[in-house]
């Protein structure tokens, strides 16, 4: 709790002194005020609205393709997973990370592939 025992309506020289305000920036003339209003509504808030109906005709499709192949290959392998005893668990998992280090060798070789040719003999 506060140690100050100066009561609600107590002498007002052993109070705190009060913050400094906050000083404002000034405003702009009422017609660039309204020039500038006019801008971010007319422009900027379109602009945005257009930008965001794009990313969602952009999205759309491939929200279309994750959702399908969801729907066909991963809820199945999801119960057939299920099913499996702790050995059918360890072995595919194991085949997983096997088939997930084939591609990942696969595309560092595909990368990598671009070096320097060979000196030419003489």
């Amino acid at each position: 709790m506060d140690n100050d025992q100066t009561p609600i309506n107590g002498d007002l020289e052993r109070r705190p002194a009060a913050p400094a305000p906050i000083e404002r920036r000034p405003k702009l003339p009422a017609a660039l005020e309204d020039v500038a209003l006019t801008l971010e509504d007319k422009l900027f808030w379109r602009l945005g609205d257009g930008i965001r109906s794009g990313f969602e005709v952009v999205r759309w499709p491939f929200e279309r393709f994750a959702w399908a192949l969801q729907r066909s290959l991963l809820w199945p392998l999801e119960d057939r997973a299920a099913e499996l005893d702790g050995r059918g668990r360890a072995i595919a998992a194991g085949s997983g990370a096997v088939v997930v280090a084939v591609i990942a060798v696969g595309a560092f070789s595909l990368a990598g592939s671009g070096g320097s040719p060979s000196p030419a003999a003489t």
